[in-house]
């Protein structure tokens, strides 16, 4: 099996190579193994050594390849490793298996001259069959990885003889440290879905699958329990949270996104908070060019609902892991908020464009190259003393980073107004040029956000948070809804020893 995952690796570079035929043959390879690893396995994974191995029992519960090799092969059962190299060849193989194609929506009968009738519409209309499938494919074994991971972290290894935390790390967590530094390039793509799920979700279970949104689109879906469980103590996220790579080298000062790991790859946690502060971003700037008040204020505050309780548990993450293991927070938060910072300020994608960095943001994402993660060693001590202090400063830099990227988004948006909607003040017009704000030139155009003093960003923040500004209302709403996930998400404090 580790010799199959090994071989079953995409060569790297293979998609920027100018050879068309490599690459079709390369993805029809890995269309045929989406296709095993979405299959289920047809043995028994149960926790019993006589019973490995065994056909089903007729009434047990399906399970996919995926949830099997994540978190059911093996010794992973047993409180022992899966695989020798800790997931390295399986995490690399379920990243290049699961990341999104070119999307191919459900075409449209009108577009097509002679309608349902056309032999153009057909054709195009098999072509997003086959992309369906395809898709609902990588999303379930994106989906199916995260719900294995998770199932492995529940998993009590003390039976087998042995603690379930090794200095405050999960045993299954530490045996897959290298899947688990995997991990933030195989979520990273669907956190529009896992977000969605975590802020609108009435469907009880602990389980993963796919669904089909609007136009034909495929999206992972996950029940309520199953998200909670991401998110609460001993989740997923705190698990992701011990991906702490060395740096082996800075490259530019100016420019976190091209730091180069140990692991080759940012790390997990990190991967997945950029990612979801980037598409929050990007969502808040497309709803923004509705030019009608009351629909753009609803549909501003709707995308900062669904994002919202994403991006605050991935930083109570970082808190839970840190309390655990009494290591202080303060470097985390200022690694994060460094990159959060360029992200704002030069690498955000603002409604659909790509803004110059956009493209070393997605390098830090996904797959770059192969190589040995760190084993993570913290001590334990005095989780009592930190819990206070790194929840404040989790819930602060959650808060503050969440407002930065919202007032930047609000700052290129074009439609400006006060007094709810009836005063136009958008960027341009003469209403704007007479304030004398220190942002806007004689004409009534803004300089550019980048290139803004600290004097001048501060004055961009009174304007929009006083009683003028519209932008004062969604402001208000990201602060109060931020809050509100605070205390959702929030592990109970731990007890004195």
């Amino acid at each position: 099996m580790q010799a199959v995952l090994e071989l079953s690796d995409t060569p790297d570079g293979l998609d920027k190579a100018s050879v068309p035929i490599l690459q079709q043959v390369e993805e029809n390879r890995l269309g045929v193994l989406r296709r095993v690893l979405d299959s289920n396995i047809d043995f028994d994974p149960v926790e019993s050594v006589e019973k490995v191995g065994k056909p089903y029992d007729k009434d047990a519960e399906p399970m996919s390849m995926v949830r099997y090799l994540v978190a059911w092969r093996g010794g992973a059962q047993f409180g022992d490793r899966a695989f020798y190299d800790q997931g390295e060849a399986l995490g690399d193989v379920l990243a290049d298996a699961s990341r999104p194609g070119a999307e191919i929506l459900l075409p449209d009968p009108l577009d097509y001259e002679g309608g349902k009738d056309s032999d153009s519409y057909k054709e195009a209309l098999q072509q997003h069959k086959i992309w369906k499938e395809d898709a609902h494919h990588r999303a379930l074994i994106a989906a199916n990885a995260m719900a294995a991971y998770q199932e492995g972290l529940d998993r009590d290894n003390s039976v087998w003889g042995m603690g379930d935390k090794f200095k405050g790390e999960d045993v299954f967590g530490r045996n897959s440290a290298h899947l688990r530094s995997w991990m933030g390039s195989i979520i990273s793509p669907y956190v529009s879905d896992l977000a969605a799920a975590m802020n609108n979700n009435s469907e009880s279970g602990m389980s993963a699958g796919t669904g089909e949104g609007a136009h034909g689109a495929v999206n992972a879906i996950f029940t309520r329990d199953m998200v909670e469980r991401f998110s609460g103590k001993g989740s997923l996220f705190e698990d992701l949270a011990f991906d702490q790579p060395k740096v082996i080298d800075e490259g530019d000062p100016n420019n976190p996104l091209d730091d180069k790991y140990e692991s080759g790859r940012i790390p997990a946690l990190k991967a997945v908070q950029i990612s979801a502060f980037a598409n929050y971003m990007d969502e808040v700037a497309n709803v923004l060019h509705d030019s009608n008040y009351d629909s753009r204020s609803v549909m501003v505050n709707r995308v900062t609902d669904k994002w919202t309780e994403l991006i605050q548990e991935t930083f109570d993450a970082d808190a839970d892991r840190d309390s655990a293991v009494a290591r202080d927070l303060d470097k985390t938060n200022k690694d994060t908020r460094k990159i959060v910072d360029f992200i704002v300020d030069k690498a955000a994608k603002y409604a659909g464009k790509q803004f110059p960095g956009a493209e070393d943001l997605t390098k830090a994402i996904v797959k770059s190259a192969a190589g040995k993660a760190e084993d993570v060693f913290w001590p334990t001590d005095h989780e009592t003393k930190v819990w206070a202090s790194e929840r404040d400063d989790a819930n602060k830099s959650a808060h503050e980073l969440m407002q930065h990227g919202l007032t930047r988004v609000l700052y290129e948006s074009p439609y400006w107004t006060e007094r709810v909607g009836t005063v136009d003040v958008s960027p341009g017009s003469e209403e704007l040029a007479r304030k004398g704000l220190p942002f806007v030139n004689e004409d009534g155009t803004l300089e550019p956000y980048d290139s803004l003093t600290k004097e001048q960003r501060a004055a961009v923040n009174r304007y929009f948070m006083g009683t003028e500004s519209d932008f004062h209302d969604v402001l208000q709403h990201q602060f109060q809804t931020q809050q509100d996930a605070n205390q959702h998400g929030q592990v109970p404090q731990p007890l004195s020893k």
